[in-house]
C-alpha cells in the first residue's frame, strides 16, 4: 500500500484554502497549509512535502520568492511545485516555469479534479 502524499498548500485566500484542503483530504492526501510565503518557508524548514501547491500573490512573501528560495535549497529543490494563480499573463507563466515550477494553472480555468490528477501525476512513485 502506498504512503499518502504530504502536500503543502500555500494560499492566502481562506475560502479557496478551505475548499482545496477539504477536496485534497477526501483524496487521501495529508495537507499542510500556509497563508503566506513566510509561513510556508517556516513549515519547509521542518517538513518535506511530496508536492507544493503555490499561490503567487500573497502578503509577506510572494510565490515567486518562495519558488526561488525552494529551488536554491538542496533539500527542497527536488519537490515539484504547481503554481495556482489568478495571474494569467504569459510573462508570469514564463517566470515561474523558468524558476522551476512543474505546472502553472489559472485558478478560474482549473477544476479541483484536474488539480488532483496533476498532483497524482507528479507524486506517483517512479
Amino acid at each position: 500500500m502506498s504512503q499518502h502524499s504530504l502536500l503543502l498548500l500555500i494560499e492566502d485566500d481562506s475560502f479557496i484554502l478551505q475548499i482545496y484542503k477539504t477536496k485534497l483530504a477526501k483524496e487521501s492526501f495529508q495537507v499542510l497549509v500556509a497563508k503566506d510565503g513566510k509561513e510556508a518557508m517556516t513549515i519547509l524548514k521542518d517538513q518535506t512535502p511530496s508536492l507544493v501547491l503555490l499561490d503567487l500573490i500573497m502578503p509577506n512573501m510572494d510565490g515567486f520568492e518562495v519558488l526561488q528560495r525552494m529551488k536554491q535549497d538542496d533539500r527542497l529543490k527536488h519537490i515539484p511545485v504547481i503554481v495556482l494563480s489568478n495571474l494569467s499573463q504569459e510573462s508570469d507563466k514564463k517566470r515561474v516555469m523558468d524558476l522551476g515550477a512543474k505546472a502553472f494553472l489559472v485558478k478560474s480555468d482549473t477544476t479541483l479534479a484536474s488539480i488532483v490528477d496533476l498532483i497524482n501525476e507528479f507524486t506517483k512513485p517512479t
